[in-house]
């Protein structure tokens, strides 16, 4: 995976694949959405671990 000039990330192709293909840009679509579903799940998992560091840090001033 690397990062376009926009931020974005893009899918690496392989230079002989023809994006003209129809499989081919449905499953660059799908790696998308996918990685969109994993991005979302870290953010929730990074959420719960600052909460979760909120109260053990509370039950140490304790």
């Amino acid at each position: 995976m690397e990062q376009g000039a926009s931020g974005s990330n893009e899918t690496v192709i392989d230079s002989e694949q023809d994006w003209r293909d129809e499989r081919t840009r449905d499953i660059v679509d799908k790696i998308e959405t996918l990685r969109q579903s994993i991005d979302n799940v870290d953010m929730a998992i990074v959420a719960l671990l600052a909460e979760r560091f909120k109260y053990t840090s509370s039950v140490g001033v304790l």
